[in-house]
Order: structure tokens, then sequence, then C-alpha cells
């Protein structure tokens, strides 16, 4: 749903633009607000189910997304709106590091990248119906309908995670407590995402921006300096001693910022340079999604044969290939010359997002899934908006 809701409102934008007379910054920030909020409290968000309990926070974030979405398809003006995404961010930061922790809590070691294989295709579906849905949507209805359509989904959700799902949490004891590590850690990627997200408007020499860095360097370094004291520490400092985890989520921060940079030049190459509409140019990048949504279950039922670390290097030299491909087309080559290119690409990539994600959670013990789910969220975040 979070997925799906980011690509649906994509499509809508022009039409939205229109409609209420937004101007381009605002139009912007109807999709940086969203992002800024749901990268920046991840981290927060999974250390809360953690202590408090995985699904009661989970369901938390499915209410927020799910109401937020009411406050936006009932919006008639541009503060109302972008206040939605705002809230939107919020729910999403619970939802999708929990929605890891709790599988982590459901499956052992050995069956979780099965369990993460569907869990990642899911996810990547939006990424292929998202601009159909939003376009249909679109022309058929309204844009409030971008909204609207979570609605149903969201109360569904609610229902079945309250029927089936069992509440887990971190039973071991060392459960965080220091509100200074979630203070100093929050405003650390919240200043760095705006900052990265900023930059592309007013340049890396900008007096704003680069105060943003600095303010954002700072506070990481005084959160690394009050983690290594506290007795329960938000992020335990010894998960970036495990090579598995630090490496998987220096893989997460890469692919994040391929995947963002594709989907985003390949949309304005398809417009710009081949007049395609926006569906049609969403639906240009299907080789690619499709490739991603076969792949990952089949790379999930293979990590516990092939181990995780082999799959995510193939996967990446696989990628990296499937790149030279893409960059290999002239700027005026036809549509079905790219292909090949996407669809390595999307083959590498669904060979490195589950296993990644797998060595993430299985490199910590199960009783801090959710912050470690959360950190690896955050990092994707930050290598999207680094793009």
């Amino acid at each position: 749903m979070a997925v799906l809701d980011n690509l649906v409102l994509n499509v809508a934008l022009p039409t939205i633009s229109r409609d209420l007379g937004a101007t381009t910054t605002q139009l912007q920030w109807i999709v940086s607000a969203y992002t800024l909020v749901f990268a920046s409290l991840q981290i927060t968000a999974g250390g809360l189910g953690d202590r408090f309990g995985r699904r009661r926070w989970f369901m938390l974030g499915l209410a927020l997304f799910t109401g937020a979405s009411l406050v936006g398809a009932l919006s008639q003006n541009m503060a109302m709106l972008i206040f939605a995404r705002t809230l939107q961010g919020l729910g999403a930061a619970f939802i999708m590091p929990l929605s890891l922790s709790i599988i982590a809590a459901a499956f052992p070691p050995e069956e979780r990248g099965r369990a993460l294989g569907i869990w990642g295709a899911i996810s990547v579906s939006g990424l292929a119906f998202g601009p159909i849905i939003g376009g249909a949507l679109v022309d058929l209805a309204s844009w409030h309908w971008a909204f609207g359509i979570n609605i149903p989904i969201g109360l569904l959700a609610l229902v079945v995670t309250g029927l089936v799902v069992r509440e887990s949490r971190d039973e071991s004891g060392t459960v965080a407590t220091d509100i200074p590590g979630t203070l100093l850690v929050t405003g650390a990627v919240a200043t760095l995402v705006w900052g990265l997200i900023e930059a592309g408007n007013r340049g890396w020499t900008d007096p704003l921006i680069l105060a943003a860095l600095a303010v954002s360097g700072h506070l990481f370094a005084l959160f690394i300096a009050v983690e290594a004291r506290t007795a329960r520490p938000m992020v335990p400092l010894r998960f970036f001693r495990s090579r598995t985890f630090t490496g998987a989520n220096v893989v997460a921060l890469a692919v994040s910022f391929l995947i963002a940079g594709v989907g985003f030049f390949m949309t304005l190459y398809q417009q710009n340079i081949h007049g395609f509409s926006a569906v049609r140019s969403g639906l240009a990048l299907l080789p690619m999604v499709t490739m991603m949504m076969v792949g990952s279950p089949l790379s999930g039922a293979l990590i516990g044969r092939v181990g995780p670390s082999k799959l995510t290097a193939f996967g990446m030299v696989v990628a990296g290939i499937g790149t030279l491909l893409l960059l290999r087309g002239g700027p005026h080559a036809p549509y079905l010359a790219i292909v090949p290119a996407l669809v390595v690409m999307g083959l590498g990539m669904s060979l490195i997002f589950t296993p990644s994600t797998t060595a993430v959670l299985n490199s910590v013990e199960s009783e801090k899934s959710g912050v470690a789910s959360a950190v690896n969220g955050a990092i994707r975040e930050i290598g999207a908006a680094v793009s």
C-alpha cells in the first residue's frame, strides 16, 4: 500500500496541479513531505515496535496511513494535501520496518528467505501496478481516488492483521530506553534527507544545504557518542561490527540509489525524448519491475542453498551489466533497444533485494529485528534521496 500510493500519486500530480493551482514547490512537497517523515522516523518506529509490541504499532501505522488517505481524498487545497502526505509518511514509517520485523519474529532464520521473497514480490508489485492504476483512476474518476484507493486496502489489512498476526516484542531485557539517542538519530536523518532533497533545487553549494549537511554530520557524531555510553541504546553500535549487517546496508544504499535514479531519469527520457504519456512511461519500466517480481521469490528460495552473500554479490554483477547495457543506448535509441537492459537490471535487483534484507535480519538477534529493519529502511530512503 505504501509503495503503491507513491506511484499512483506521481501520475496524478499534473492533474492536482491544474485543479488546485499548485506551484512547483508545492508539488515537490507533496512528495518530499512523505519522504522526509518516512525516512527520519523509521528507526524510532522500529524501536517502539520492539519495545511495546510490533503488531500493535504496525496496526497503528496502518490506521494512520488509512486515515491520512481519507484526509488526502477529501483535500480541497494544497495545505490540506501536504498535511495528508505528512501523516502518510508517519504511517509508512511504522508499516515498512515493522512488517519486516513481524516476518523475522514469525519465521526462523533458515525460512526467512522464502518469506521475505514473497514480501519483496508484493512490495515490488506496487512499482508495476502503480502507474497503471494511477492513470486509470485519474482518467476515469479523479485524482482524489489516488488517495481513496488506500482506504479499503488499509481497512482490510487492519482486519487481517488483527486476526492473523501474533504479537511479538523484544523480551531480552535490553530494550532501548534512551530518549537522547532517539532524538539525535531522528534529527540527523531528517536534516540529511532534507538537504539531499533540496540540493537538487538550491544547488550543493547553497548555504542552507551546506548547513543542513553539517548539522546532520554533527548530530550523527553526537548520536554515536551517546549510544556508545548508553546501557540500552536505540541502535546498538555492535550491529555495525558485523560485516554482514554493514555490508548489506551499504548494498541497500547503492541499490536504492540505482532504482530511484533509473526510475526518475527513464521517466523523463521517455516523456521528453520519445513523447510518452505519464502512464506509458510508467509502463515502460514493466520489463524491469516484472523481473523483480518474478525473481524475488526465486532468490528467496535460493538463500538457504547458496547463502545471501553469494546471491547478493552475483546480483550486483548482473545489475551492473544491465546498467552498462542501458548506458550503451544513445539519446534517441528506440524503446525496444533498451528493454534487454531493463530485463537484466531487474534480474540483478531481484537477486539483491531479498538476500540483502535477509542478511540484515539474520545478522542480529530476532528481538532486535525491528530496529535492524528500520536502520535498513532509513538507509534505503537516504539512497533514494541522493539520486
